[in-house]
């Protein structure tokens, strides 16, 4: 794990380093997922269809997070991204079009191919995130997050469970209990 960026972490909403880990490394880049869910937001602030492109997530992560999250240096790391918004593979609700961004949630294939099984899937919240009103497991300490690719249709999204499960059919994109755990590829 490496930290780079700030965020509220604490029930106080004191910020400190963020943790990332590190998923996967190329010659000069490396792709980080917040080891923690870092707060609560709606997929979409309405209930309407939605793709990954049109989401008010995807704005709020590329400009609210991204502007107060990190200072200028850190934002000069951080690579633009070329980001695949594929097909629900088991519904086949359609991801429609690819988007560039600085900060992004894992896609279903990704959440399913970067880690080894679902227990290491599974994301500890911050205690900010958890009295912002994320939705904990009733015995754990982990709590749901959202993906970017859509659900079983286009008013909700994938995401994955306490348990740490790939849920595919998803959940309504106005869900204001979802977390999320932040992805960005850092430039080397």
């Amino acid at each position: 794990t490496i930290f780079f960026g700030r965020y509220p972490q604490d029930e106080d909403g004191r910020e400190k380093p963020i943790e990332w880990t590190v998923m996967k490394a190329e010659k000069n880049k490396m792709l980080l997922l917040s080891k923690y869910v870092l707060d609560t937001q709606p997929y979409n602030k309405k209930f309407e269809e939605v793709t990954w492109e049109t989401s008010d997530i995807r704005r709020w992560l590329n400009s609210d997070f991204y502007t107060t999250t990190f200072n200028d240096i850190e934002q000069s790391k951080i690579a633009d991204t070329l980001v695949r918004t594929e097909n629900n593979p088991m519904y086949g609700t359609a991801g429609r079009n690819n988007t560039e961004d600085k900060i992004f949630l894992l896609s279903i294939g990704e959440a399913e191919s970067f880690f080894i099984n679902d227990g290491e899937r599974k994301a500890k919240t911050t205690k900010y995130a958890e009295k912002a009103g994320v939705r904990m497991g009733s015995t754990t300490e982990y709590s749901l997050w959202w993906l970017r690719s859509p659900g079983d249709k286009s008013g909700s999204a994938a995401g994955v469970y306490e348990d740490g499960w790939v849920y595919r059919g998803g959940y309504s994109v106005d869900s204001s209990y979802d977390g999320v755990c932040p992805a960005l590829w850092l430039n080397l």
